[in-house]
């Protein structure tokens, strides 16, 4: 298992697109609700499957874990915003 925290903050409440890859299952958390959860294997591509996500005002956390069956790891999470406003805290 591997886990990858993002921070980001919406300027309004609104709807967004979250497109993943992952090798081999993945689960995701919106704010600590589980939006995703698949236990498969796959190889990763970006863009594998896509989200519709609703993302609050303010700061959200997406938090995903990914479970490796054997081999090689893979992750792509892109967030897509209409309005290109999402910002992303950088973790130091």
């Amino acid at each position: 298992m591997a886990y990858a925290l993002a921070e980001f903050k919406s300027a309004k409440e609104k709807d967004i697109k979250l497109f993943l890859g992952s090798n081999d299952g993945a689960k995701i958390w919106l704010n600590d609700e589980v939006i995703y959860n698949r236990h498969l294997g796959r190889r990763a591509f970006a863009d594998n499957e896509f989200l519709d996500i609703h993302v609050k005002k303010g700061w959200n956390r997406l938090l995903v874990k990914v479970e490796n069956l054997g081999a090689s790891w893979g992750l792509y999470v892109r967030l897509i915003d209409p309005d290109a406003e999402i910002e992303m805290r950088e973790f130091k």
